[in-house]
């Protein structure tokens, strides 16, 4: 029987292709529960910042095809402005974030953005 493993050959158990056997390193997943809450809300931050880039991006480009209507000038300006607000509250809610895992002794200095 031939068994494919995606993490490592000695993953599953060689004699009966059955039953796992734990790997000998973690495959860089973080060693404790404030660096799994701070990738946690790395990538939720890095999600909300792509939300709000693709907002300006949308607003912009109704900006641009507005063509005069005052009620599509007005909407966009407000997606844009919004937009930009977001992008505030993401970057605070990631100094936040980071001050208090550090606070509360997490797991050093903060991951290279």
């Amino acid at each position: 029987m031939i068994a494919v493993s995606v993490f490592s050959a000695d993953t599953v158990n060689a004699t009966t292709g059955t039953g796992w056997v734990l790997p000998t390193n973690n495959f860089g997943l973080p060693e404790d529960f404030m660096g799994s809450l701070r990738d946690i809300t790395d990538w939720f931050i890095g999600l909300s910042i792509m939300v709000a880039v693709l907002a300006i991006i949308y607003g912009g480009v109704v900006y641009a095809a507005a063509g005069g209507d005052q009620e599509r000038i007005t909407s966009s300006k407000k997606s844009i402005k919004y937009a930009i607000m977001g992008l505030a509250m993401a970057g605070i809610a990631y100094a936040i974030v980071n001050v208090v895992i550090e606070i509360l002794g997490g797991t050093g200095a903060a991951p290279a953005a």
